[in-house]
């Protein structure tokens, strides 16, 4: 459990939030010149309101027994392939109209799942 607690709060708070690594990954793979360069920040600020409600529903769950073990592990997967793709599409510099769509129909789908997830028969034992 607390396993699963911890990787919960890392992806929650996570959101926006340049770790150590990711930015020694970032030192590593910058070119070989003493200025890196660093792409343009891009905002994102409705999906990343929806990531931390989705988050803090999910984390509602867990604290009321609503959510089993497996089900958050399964939640949290698809909030992370959510985020996977947020990054990628803010990659270039830019999130297209399309890609913010695409985002968008990912936070509707997850927030169905959550819901369908919190409202079945099984608690966590």
């Amino acid at each position: 459990m607390k396993r699963i607690m911890l990787a919960v709060l890392t992806l929650g708070l996570g959101f926006g939030i340049q770790t150590t690594a990711m930015a020694d990954q970032v030192a590593t793979n910058a070119p070989s010149t003493s200025a890196a360069v660093v792409a343009p920040a891009v905002h994102t600020p409705k999906i990343n309101a929806r990531e931390r409600e989705q988050q803090q529903r999910i984390l509602q769950g867990i604290h009321s027994d609503e959510l089993t073990r497996h089900e958050t592990v399964s939640l949290e997967k698809g909030e992370g392939k959510i985020l996977a793709d947020k990054r990628l599409a803010k990659a270039d510099g830019n999130v297209t109209p399309a890609e913010r769509a695409k985002l968008d129909h990912q936070l509707n789908h997850e927030s169905k799942v959550i819901y369908k997830l919190k409202h079945n028969d099984r608690v966590r034992g």
